[in-house]
């Protein structure tokens, strides 16, 4: 229920983007291992638009640290590390290292 104090955290994690989990097999699909009911599969993430979608184009194809996210894209420092942790927090970049990557990335999965 969206009115239990005992939903909140759950309730906050599909506000969030949690995938639902009906089964072990959901947990297989979004682990990578079950690819048979794949097109079940909906990206429910905003699609990023502006410098966001800059910064993602920047670390398309390799890992890229914020320095080179600022050279590739043009912008302030500053606009670059929003913009690259707002994409970390909606799950589009990952970082390791001061290394920025795409989720979907090939890199990301080697």
């Amino acid at each position: 229920s969206t009115h239990s104090r005992a939903s909140a955290g759950t309730n906050q994690l599909l506000f969030d983007g949690a995938s639902i989990v009906r089964s072990a097999d959901d947990v297989l699909m979004q682990l990578g291992l079950d690819h048979s009911r794949y097109r079940e599969v909906h990206d429910r993430r905003l699609v990023p638009s502006g410098i966001q979608a800059d910064v993602l184009a920047a670390c398309q194809d390799q890992p890229s640290t914020l320095d080179m996210i600022v050279s590739s894209v043009g912008c302030p420092v500053i606009e670059a590390a929003l913009a690259a942790a707002r994409l970390e927090q909606t799950g589009w970049l990952v970082e390791a290292g001061g290394w920025f990557e795409p989720t979907t990335s090939r890199l990301s999965t080697s």
